[in-house]
């Protein structure tokens, strides 16, 4: 277990622990919602959509990426689980795609 005592910061202590704990505790109870005009931040206004398109255009991995380029998640952020939740469907849309691609030139 990583103590403050090691040499990091408090606050890089709690920056690990929440990403920790977006990786592995928070599920989903509800389906992300199927109109894509939903907003996903309240905040700023943006719905789900952008959000994606912002994500899948650039590759995003982490909330920080997409916050820096559609603002979303900038603000109370209480949409961070579900602007993870979609960059983790991203990434593994994209993993699947590129080992897919990579048992055809194999085979």
């Amino acid at each position: 277990m990583l103590a403050a005592g090691n040499g990091l910061s408090a606050n890089v202590l709690n920056s690990f622990h929440l990403r920790v704990l977006l990786g592995t505790l928070c599920t989903r109870s509800r389906p992300l919602p199927q109109d894509p005009k939903a907003l996903l931040c309240h905040c700023h206004g943006v719905n789900y959509a952008t959000v994606q398109r912002v994500i899948d255009e650039n590759s995003c991995v982490a909330i920080d990426q997409v916050t820096r380029i559609c603002r979303a998640g900038g603000g109370c952020r209480s949409c961070h689980v579900e602007i993870y939740e979609l960059i983790q469907a991203s990434v593994a849309r994209r993993n699947g795609f590129w080992k897919r691609l990579w048992h055809r030139i194999r085979n």
